[in-house]
């Protein structure tokens, strides 16, 4: 498992600035209590066609992340280590995943699609009280985004800004 960012390509999404929010869920393989993290952009621009760019003032958060700057994953890695790329068999891609703090097993993204878990709360009393890191630098990346009725209820301007490296 590395901490590098993949290969150098054009990004499918950019932001200026981003999230990390932070919450807990049991491993699916020793059933300790570990973190989790997600990225949320509150708005960003999507490649559309060759170097156009189209804006979304949109709340997303990211998953199935194929590539991400170096820089962006530096910042990541300093407040989540357990947040690095590795080979998920079940989604057959290697991507940035969250990685058990016991066991070291990669959680996966399914989490963040299916309903009731950690990022996908069905109702208000579900949403855990997530840690929320800023980080105030251009984020360029290439994923999938998922927007969702919960998203809205992220109290995003309570988190902990951190400085970027550029």
């Amino acid at each position: 498992m590395t901490t590098a960012a993949m290969p150098p390509r054009t990004p499918d999404l950019r932001a200026q600035a981003f999230h990390l929010i932070t919450g807990h869920t049991r491993c699916w393989k020793c059933g300790q209590q570990t973190s989790v993290s997600a990225i949320v952009l509150d708005g960003y621009e999507e490649a559309v066609d060759d170097g156009e760019w189209e804006p979304s003032a949109e709340r997303t958060v990211l998953s199935y992340i194929t590539a991400i700057d170096q820089g962006s994953l530096t910042a990541i890695h300093a407040v989540a280590p357990w947040m690095r790329f590795g080979r998920s068999e079940t989604a057959d891609a290697t991507y940035l995943a969250n990685h058990c703090t016991h066991c070291d097993v990669l959680q996966g993204d399914w989490f963040l699609a299916d309903p009731g878990e950690v990022f996908f709360p069905t109702g208000r009393s579900e949403m855990q009280d997530f840690n929320v890191n800023r980080f105030d630098q251009p984020l360029e990346i290439d994923a999938q985004c998922s927007w969702s009725g919960w998203h809205g209820w992220l109290e995003l301007g309570s988190g902990h800004a951190q400085e970027g490296e550029t």
